[in-house]
């Protein structure tokens, strides 16, 4: 007979109570939230610009500076407070990101210029390589900033 706390269930049972018990990490809850931000920052990045320019008439490279500015600011604000739950001052915050994310743009670059220059990879197959591995990277990077 089974016992309601379980007791009574056969072996194969615990791996899922050991991956329930994983899931439910902070850890496994932070990277969460950190993929979701980072699909909603996507979306602004490629969205905000196409309904500026073809909804209301912005200029292409105004309609990218605005983007790309709204999505640093949501970056920011969402995984400081959200993702990382950040409890240092805004202002120290602040000034790690910037210094941290202005790296980030160097190597991104550097490696995009890498893999279409020196390894003949299409622009856009090296631009999806390099952000999918930044994002990787930065979420790790992100937990000494706002830790």
């Amino acid at each position: 007979m089974l016992r309601r706390d379980g007791a009574g269930l056969p072996r194969t049972a615990a791996p899922s109570g050991r991956l329930r018990a994983r899931l439910a990490h902070p850890d496994w809850h932070q990277l969460l939230r950190f993929l979701l931000t980072s699909g909603i920052s996507a979306m602004i990045t490629v969205g905000l610009p196409i309904l500026l320019v073809e909804l209301a008439g912005f200029p292409e490279r105004r309609a990218v500076q605005i983007a790309f500015a709204s999505a640093y600011v949501f970056n920011l604000v969402v995984v400081r407070g959200f993702v990382y739950r950040s409890s240092n001052h805004w202002a120290r915050d602040l000034v790690v990101y910037m210094v941290v994310n202005g790296l980030f743009r160097l190597a991104e670059y550097g490696l995009f210029v890498a893999l279409t220059a020196g390894l003949g990879l299409a622009y856009y197959l090296a631009l999806v390589a390099v952000l999918g591995l930044s994002t990787v990277a930065k979420f790790f990077a992100y937990r000494f900033v706002f830790t």
